[in-house]
């Protein structure tokens, strides 16, 4: 027993995707309070909880076990603690997926009607049969196209905004956007020590 414990727990991609799946579908996730006056925490599990977890599941032969496997899974980015101040431990403290995570989301529409997207900007070629575009007519080709000068065709202005281009823009920069809640503490890394890095470091320790 001894000998298992002083072993290091080694888990290739392929074992530790298969263990996440495991662990994320039978762990309880839910919105949990703590702390006077209490603070809600949503979307976490409790670390004594998912170390009964991984040992009742046979995923862990002991509590040492288990806390070794969660922390390779939070050292993988699996998941962390909700204030990011302790790594995984058998103990009452709350821990969030990554996949939980609140990483914004899209505005929803108001009381002024829809929401507007980059599709509503298309042609009316492309409008779906009676709805209105916000785009307006695009002109025909210039009759002197064809005797420009190749590097004068840039002037002619970018490639006409498209359905597929419309859902490309509406899913990397859509029109409106909620910015998630802003964490109370934060991770900075500095990388360089220059003067600017130095007072950015400094300002960011209290100093």
């Amino acid at each position: 027993m001894a000998e298992h414990k002083d072993e290091q727990v080694v888990l290739n991609g392929d074992d530790l995707e298969e263990l996440v799946t495991s662990f994320k579908r039978k762990v309880d996730i839910s919105d949990r309070k703590y702390g006077f006056p209490s603070k809600l925490y949503r979307n976490c599990f409790v670390g004594t909880e998912a170390v009964h977890l991984l040992m009742d599941e046979g995923m862990a032969t002991d509590v040492e076990d288990a806390v070794r496997i969660g922390n390779i899974m939070l050292e993988s980015g699996v998941f962390h603690h909700v204030q990011r101040a302790h790594g995984f431990k058998n103990e009452y403290l709350f821990y969030r997926f990554a996949d939980d995570e609140d990483h914004g989301e899209l505005a929803q529409p108001g009381e002024e009607g829809a929401l507007v997207k980059w599709a509503d900007f298309l042609g009316k070629i492309a409008c779906p049969p009676g709805q209105e575009c916000l785009q307006p007519e695009i002109p025909g080709p210039d009759a002197d196209l064809a005797d420009m000068a190749q590097e004068d065709l840039d002037k002619v202005g970018v490639t006409p905004l498209d359905k597929h281009n419309a859902t490309l823009l509406d899913n990397v920069h859509p029109k409106r956007w909620v910015d998630p809640d802003p964490k109370e503490t934060y991770n900075l890394v500095v990388i360089g020590a220059g003067a600017g890095g130095l007072i950015t470091a400094a300002g960011a320790a209290g100093v």
